[in-house]
């Protein structure tokens, strides 16, 4: 990959095509295995319904304040939907988006760059940084105060009792309803029946993101701790 820091988010919508964004916002897309550098506003988190459906932030000055920005019609716009301190955005393959705030329980859903709604994301003593939807009423999100697990049915958050056992975690979510987490100590988790399986370690802080593409295949963006900047590693789950 054509970057010499580490990737702060990773979307796959399919298992060939991915967007990456790096620690400078800058933003790169792999067709089959080829990446390329792709002229964007600087974004943060990025996330992908399908290669042409995009969605992400972009910052507005120092203050912490964010703007949506969509991919529309093969060109990124800059939403008038103000958001505050962006802490995960995640897309379904239906189209539908979800924002997630760190200074207001109000998540925002978009779908083709306007939005369809919200709903309020309010449990005390917990703040949520990683969030991944299947459809439009199946979400997750995970607390990286607590490690805990709400799901979102189309209007609703409620607990679940998966709780990871660890704080902060990446949370990914295939089409086929599969869903992973990786903590930032470097273990991969499987989402089985409303508990979290511990599948294996990947290695300490080596990996900042995540995306799966289905229940055999996850893609992993290196982050700060690791040894090769700028690396994505394609991994067959044996669960």
């Amino acid at each position: 990959m054509p970057t010499s820091t580490w990737i702060r988010s990773l979307a796959c919508p399919t298992s060939d095509y991915c967007l990456a964004s790096d620690s400078d916002h800058r933003v790169y897309s792999l067709t089959g295995t080829d990446w390329s550098g792709l002229v964007t506003p600087p974004l943060n988190s990025v996330a992908c319904s399908s290669a042409t459906v995009c969605l992400s932030t972009t910052n507005l000055g120092d203050g912490g304040d964010e703007a949506a920005i969509a991919l529309i019609d093969g060109e990124w716009r800059q939403l008038s939907e103000h958001l505050v301190q962006v802490m995960a955005v995640t897309c379904a393959t239906d189209g539908f988006c979800l924002v997630v705030q760190s200074t207001s329980p109000e998540v925002v859903a978009f779908a083709g760059g306007t939005v369809v709604g919200t709903s309020e994301l309010s449990f005390p003593d917990e703040q949520f940084s990683s969030a991944a939807c299947i459809s439009s009423t199946w979400c997750y999100a995970i607390s990286y105060t607590t490690g805990t697990t709400v799901r979102f049915d189309g209007s609703t958050w409620t607990a679940i009792p998966a709780t990871i056992g660890v704080s902060s975690a990446e949370l990914s979510c295939a089409p086929d309803g599969s869903c992973f987490a990786l903590s930032y100590e470097g273990d991969l988790f499987a989402l089985e029946a409303d508990a979290w399986r511990l599948l294996g370690s990947v290695g300490d802080d080596s990996f900042a993101s995540l995306a799966c593409t289905s229940a055999a295949e996850c893609i992993f963006g290196t982050g700060e701790g690791s040894g090769q900047p700028g690396a994505v590693f394609r991994v067959t789950i044996r669960t």
